[in-house]
């Protein structure tokens, strides 16, 4: 089941958030435009005009998520561990998207995207046609089976990776992140 959402979005993250979080909430943003033409912009309060809330961020860096968390507690999570949670914040709709470190925030957000259809792959992601925000029904945290996920990134081949500029592994390890990857190889 989901539920359609419309009007202001609100993407809110803590006043002293650490810089991934920021990150996370800033692809969010891009995520709604990208997926369903709406523009917003990561910010610490959220408007009586907000008809939808996105909440990024743990209790020890965002007090609103620790204010939606009263009742339904945050789970306990490793450092690499995020929840993604549909429930109501403020009497409105709401998104928590939390992690035990602010990279597996960042994790749950490119997973939520995938929910929504978005194909994260190597040269960059695919978005499904736009359509009305909906809000899928979400109640779930995941820690992942291998706590190594690794890219090599020199192979000592004259056709790999060591042929590419600057411009080429900035976009290459933006999507790696969005891929959940959190360790690169260097074979020299």
């Amino acid at each position: 089941m989901s539920e359609a959402a419309s009007g202001h979005v609100a993407v809110v993250i803590g006043s002293d958030a650490p810089d991934l979080e920021i990150v996370a909430a800033r692809e969010l943003s891009g995520y709604l435009e990208g997926c369903f033409g709406v523009r917003t912009a990561p910010s610490c309060e959220f408007s009586d005009q907000a008809d939808t809330i996105f909440l990024i961020g743990s209790p020890s860096t965002n007090s609103h998520v620790a204010r939606a968390c009263s009742r339904r507690p945050f789970p306990q999570l490793g450092e690499q561990g995020f929840v993604l949670r549909t429930l109501r914040y403020q009497k409105r709709p709401a998104i928590l998207i939390g992690g035990g470190s602010a990279r597996a925030t960042m994790w749950g957000v490119g997973e939520l995207a995938e929910r929504w259809g978005v194909r994260h792959l190597l040269h960059g992601d695919i978005f499904p046609s736009q359509r009305e925000l909906w809000l899928p029904q979400l109640s779930y945290s995941r820690e992942p089976v291998f706590p190594i996920r690794q890219w090599r990134a020199m192979n000592s081949h004259a056709i790999g990776p060591e042929t590419w500029g600057l411009a080429d592994y900035r976009s290459v390890l933006r999507q790696l992140a969005r891929l959940k990857f959190n360790r690169i190889f260097i074979h020299i």
